[in-house]
Parts: C-alpha cells; sequence; structure tokens
C-alpha cells in the first residue's frame, strides 16, 4: 500500500530541496534574530532525540549564564499564534514538548507556528535562541545549524511513506555539525559518508536512570513486575529495546502514533489490558506521561523513565563549535 504514496513521498522531498535552494538563492527571504540562533532538527520525521538533546544545550547555556529560549512550533497543540509556555499550560494547549521543555528548563518557552513571531512575546533581552525542530524552518536565520541523524534507525531513510525523510540527504551538506544518536558505534554510518564529508560530527547516548519516576521506583524492580509498554513517540522501537535490555518484564505493549493524546477508546484499551494480563505497572516515556497522567484510572499505574545524555566527543567538535557562543 506504501509503494501507491511513493510518488507524493518524493515529491515532498523534492519541494523541501527546491525550497531550500530558493532560500540559497535569496528568493525567500530569511528573518534574523537579534542574538544568535541555534537551530536543532533533523532530515527525518522525528525520533532522533531533539527534545533531551535541546534540553541538555539548554541546560549548558544556562549554567554559562546565558539568557536563552527555545522556540518550537508546538505540534498538535489546540492553540494558535506565538504563546509564551507558562506552568499552567496543558500539553493540549501549548504541545508536549513545550511542556517537557517547562519542566526541565529557567529558560522561557515559546510556542510559534512562525517561529519569527516568537520575538513579539519575550519579556526580555536574551543571548541566545534554540530553535527546535528548524531545520526546514528557513525562514529563520541561524548561526549554527546541529542536525541529528537516528543512528538506531538508518533504514528508514527514504522518502516517506517507505522511510521518515523530510529532504535528501544531500541537505546534511547545509548542517554546521551532526549529532549521530543511539548509534552502536561512534563512526559515520557508511551509507552517509559521503553526505557528511567534512561536516564536523558527534554521538549522542541516551541512557535511563535508575529510578523511574514519579515514584521513584528502582529501575530493578521492574524485572521482578508485570509490565505494559504505553508509546506514542517517533521511534518506539529504541525505547522497547532499551526496556529489554534491562531486563524489564514487559507482557504487553501498546503502540500509539508519535504524539497521540488519549481518549476514551485508548484509555479503555490500556485498562482492559492492564487487567488481563495482571499488570503492575505501565512504563511508558516522559512526552507520553504529561498526557496520560491526566486519566486518573490510569494516572497511578505509570512509570517513566529519566533520560540521561552522553555526549561522546572525541575531537572536541562540540566544544568549538560553540566556544565563541560559551564565551
Amino acid at each position: 500500500m506504501k509503494i501507491i504514496f511513493l510518488p507524493f513521498g518524493f515529491l515532498y522531498v523534492l519541494v523541501n530541496f527546491i525550497r531550500r535552494k530558493m532560500y540559497k538563492a535569496g528568493i525567500f527571504k530569511s528573518v534574523a534574530f537579534k542574538c544568535p540562533v541555534i537551530s536543532v532538527g533533523n532530515l527525518t520525521m522525528g525520533g532522533s532525540g531533539k527534545t533531551p538533546f535541546c534540553i541538555y544545550l539548554a541546560k549548558l547555556l544556562e549554567d554559562k549564564g546565558k539568557k536563552t529560549a527555545i522556540v518550537l512550533r508546538g505540534y498538535k497543540r489546540k492553540s494558535k499564534g506565538a504563546i509564551l509556555v507558562k506552568k499552567q499550560h496543558t500539553a493540549e494547549e501549548v504541545g508536549d514538548e513545550a511542556i517537557i521543555y517547562k519542566r526541565h528548563l529557567e529558560s522561557p518557552i515559546v510556542v510559534a507556528e512562525k517561529r519569527e513571531e516568537a520575538l513579539k512575546v519575550f519579556e526580555e533581552p536574551l543571548d541566545v535562541i534554540i530553535l527546535d525542530d528548524g531545520f526546514q524552518h528557513l525562514r529563520v536565520k541561524r548561526k549554527i545549524d546541529i542536525v541529528l541523524v537516528d543512528g538506531s534507525n538508518l533504514k528508514d531513510l527514504l522518502p516517506y511513506p517507505l522511510g521518515r525523510l523530510r529532504e535528501p540527504l544531500s541537505s546534511l551538506k547545509n548542517a554546521s555539525l551532526i549529532a549521530f544518536t543511539k548509534s552502536d558505534e561512534e563512526k559515520v554510518p557508511q551509507k552517509l559518508e559521503k553526505y557528511v564529508g567534512k561536516i564536523p560530527t558527534i554521538y549522542v547516548d541516551f541512557d535511563w536512570d535508575e529510578t523511574l519516576l514519579p515514584f521513584n521506583i528502582p529501575l530493578s524492580d521492574l524485572t521482578q513486575k508485570r509490565v505494559l509498554l504505553l508509546l506514542g513517540i517517533g521511534n518506539p522501537q529504541f525505547f522497547v529495546k532499551q526496556a529489554e535490555n534491562k531486563n524489564i518484564n514487559i507482557v504487553e505493549k501498546i503502540i500509539l502514533k508519535d504524539h497521540a493524546y488519549p481518549n476514551e477508546k485508548t484509555s479503555k484499551k490500556v485498562l482492559e489490558l492492564f487487567e488481563d494480563k495482571k499488570c503492575d505497572y505501565i512504563l511508558t516515556t516522559e512526552k507520553d506521561y504529561i498526557k496520560w497522567f491526566e486519566v486518573k484510572e490510569i494516572a497511578q499505574k505509570l512509570l517513566y523513565p529519566q533520560i540521561v545524555l552522553k555526549l561522546k566527543d572525541r575531537e572536541k567538535n562540540f566544544e568549538k563549535i560553540f566556544s565563541d557562543i560559551l564565551k
């Protein structure tokens, strides 16, 4: 069935390719912010670890005393326009990723379909702005373009719907830094060598803290418990693999679409499976947790791991790229 839609996938990739060329030629104009902009994006439709990477980067900048902000679209939110995210906002109002940023950071977070409109709602001058999912958002000029590549799922580097590519692999040449995430090896995959060339690279791994939130349950306890997995993320296979590698006793899995929200039908299915399989816990991600804890019957059963990011950079490429901004 996917083959039928393949021409549309190639058309989608082609349109993004032509659009990038038109920005480079100056036919389409970009907007410059008053402070440096760091874009963190990818070539694919989610699942590369962009959110934890942006949190890592923002905390690094915060620790250096830099007034930092994150600007993102706020995917699947019900609101419109530019909104400065507050603690009382819900995922439905501003998007699940914005809520996660607000939970982890002191920096202001703004959601805006047109990222340049974020400038209207900032309440104070900034030293640096992180543009979440900015690689294709060429309307905003950036000082640094970081592209994340999911090293655990290279077979998906095909045009949608056969894969998850948004634009050609050749677009990697526009990156200032390429971060290979979730890779087993610290080297550029052979199929990408000609596209990466001499662009600086780093390698990023995502592990779990030994205590599961929000109830501070030791991770090791789940080897003896019956666990239902509930996932609505871009690359659920990687989470499943991590859970299996940690010997978690998974008795059933519910895999939903990326950014999926609870509804009556799905909630009923989750509760029925939980009872039928005699489960002790529901293991999910933080992105899923902030939506599912709103369902009272499910909230007390939920656990999620805190992500621990490990940066591998033997050639100090990350440090070199950020030397000016971190001064």
